[in-house]
């Protein structure tokens, strides 16, 4: 970690993210998205979002993306803003969320447990570690990774359910 700067890898593409304590969600560029060819979920643009200089701002939508930091790696939820001071800001919520803690005496960003507290399968967040086309009315066995599953897993997923589409 270089002042409040950290280098980490974000679906396999080494970037400098700003750490932002101070900053209550995990925000990424519209143009680094893009860049990454992420899919953009229309669910936060009803929100709106003070930024360091004092404006408002309406997010265009959320993605998720896979953080590797000190050789861990967790699928996170990112707010993704159409203008943006920098390409990547690790907000409260990923902090909290991988239970970071800042040593500034020794500029390093360490990551304790990334486990959450709750082992009760339904209550997991889930991600798909990759794309995949589900039939309606069938059962799909995907992969998933999420904080809770230490690595990737194998589910079966019901084509029928709802999911995030856009």
């Amino acid at each position: 970690m270089t002042g409040n700067q950290l280098d980490v890898i974000i679906d396999k593409k080494p970037i400098r993210a700003l750490v932002d304590s101070g900053a209550s969600f995990s925000v990424i560029s519209d143009k680094y998205r893009r860049f990454l060819k992420k899919v953009l979920f229309a669910d936060a643009k009803s929100v709106m979002l003070k930024v360091a200089d004092g404006n408002f701002v309406r997010p265009i939508g959320k993605c998720v993306l896979r953080v590797r930091i000190n050789n861990r790696e967790l699928p996170f939820e990112f707010i993704v803003l159409s203008h943006c001071s920098h390409d990547v800001i690790l907000g409260w919520d990923f902090l909290e969320a991988s239970q970071a803690v800042i040593d500034c005496g020794q500029n390093e960003l360490v990551l304790e447990d990334i486990c959450r507290d709750s082992t009760a399968p339904d209550a997991w967040n889930l991600y798909a570690t990759r794309d995949y086309t589900l039939k309606p009315h069938s059962l799909t066995r995907i992969t998933v990774s999420g904080y809770q599953t230490r690595g990737d897993i194998n589910v079966v997923q019901d084509g029928s359910k709802h999911l995030l589409f856009e």
